[in-house]
């Protein structure tokens, strides 16, 4: 049971453990303890402290200061004039600064906002890659390279496509000419769309895209889709996994994430107990939202960050959290049965002024 039990450990006893759910284990007859998400403190420009969508690069040991480089957005309260993409470095998955030779944000945009940053290193040029979303009258994904991770290179843009579009890019080199992109494609209406669907590109250099072709990632849960999607290959499992996510029609405010697993990126099979949900901690009461994982094979322990908020007054405070676990914990041997979020964990309606293009929740 403990190989699979995993997949229930972070969600409260209502979400997943039900008396009328025979199939369900129960945290409370299981004497392993639940895993401690901690807090991360950051040190934003904009002075607040919130942020969103982490994503995370390890470089090898001797490149830049330190190994671990986290990229978010500052989301203070919702406001997306802050949404700039911010880059922090660290040698372990909870303690992050500012190196004293960077000034953050790393981009402001011309038009719109700022969203979705997603890190790569890449061993054949020696470069850590930066790409990240412009939301405006389209959705624009920037790339930018650094040599060390404190200096970064002019932007260039390397896809256009239709607003919501291109939400949550997230890049994954396999081998030298081997690229993909998993993103989510939001419809006409984004964050107030009824669907999405997860779309995958593939290049030879990082640069030039092909067009998208549909992926099946299962959610679990009826009526809701994948919002954000982080994606990572396991080399030592010869698996891609992936963490996201999930929304309702009519709102982005999401209330759980999944991990799902795919042996070649295109079928996938998502776990049926969320990974997460909100409530978990104080600072997720009312959001769960962007995810992101990575895996270290020399300890066999795969980090997870995640992103979430709780309400405060009219608005949201955002903060991100990590959690570690071993490789053999984190992997299911068979789905776990999901058993719905009860009425008492309601979903969340998101307004949002007309002609706003940001495809986060901004206010309850």
């Amino acid at each position: 049971m403990r190989r699979w039990l995993w997949w229930t450990l972070l969600v409260p006893t209502l979400a997943v453990c039900g008396a009328d759910s025979p199939t369900a284990p129960s945290p409370a007859r299981d004497p392993k303890p639940a895993p401690a998400l901690r807090v991360i403190q950051l040190a934003t420009y904009d002075g607040f402290g919130q942020a969103v969508h982490p994503d995370v690069a390890v470089t090898p040991a001797g490149w830049g200061a330190a190994r671990f480089h986290l990229v978010v957005t500052p989301y203070p309260f919702g406001a997306t004039q802050y949404e700039n993409p911010s880059v922090y470095e660290g040698n372990d998955p909870v303690s992050w600064s500012v190196n004293a030779e960077e000034t953050n944000p790393i981009a402001r945009p011309s038009a719109g906002h700022l969203s979705d940053p997603a890190l790569v290193f890449v061993p054949e040029s020696n470069e850590l890659w930066m790409y990240y979303r412009q939301a405006a009258d389209s959705n624009r994904i920037w790339l930018t390279r650094s040599s060390d991770g404190v200096r970064w290179g002019t932007p260039s843009v390397v896809a256009i496509v239709p607003n919501h579009a291109l939400i949550s890019p997230s890049v994954v080199e396999r081998a030298p000419g081997t690229w993909e992109m998993w993103s989510v494609n939001g419809g006409i209406s984004g964050c107030n769309g009824a669907s999405t669907v997860v779309e995958r590109r593939t290049s030879r250099d990082g640069i030039t895209w092909t067009p998208p072709s549909r992926v099946d990632v299962p959610v679990p849960i009826s009526g809701h889709s994948v919002w954000h999607i982080a994606v990572t290959w396991i080399p030592v499992e010869r698996q891609y996994w992936a963490v996201f996510n999930v929304k309702a029609a009519g709102t982005c405010a999401t209330s759980a994430v999944f991990l799902a697993t795919s042996p070649d990126g295109v079928k996938w099979r998502t776990a049926g107990a969320p990974l997460l949900v909100r409530g978990v901690i104080p600072e997720f009461q009312d959001i769960v939202y962007r995810a992101c994982m990575s895996y270290d094979p020399v300890t066999d322990v795969v980090h997870f960050w995640f992103s979430g908020a709780r309400r405060v007054g009219s608005s949201y405070a955002w903060s991100i959290a990590t959690l570690s676990r071993s490789r053999g914990t984190a992997i299911p041997q068979r789905v776990a049965p999901y058993v719905p979020i009860p009425s008492s964990v309601h979903l969340i309606a998101v307004p949002v002024e007309p002609g706003d293009v940001a495809d986060g929740p901004r206010s309850p």
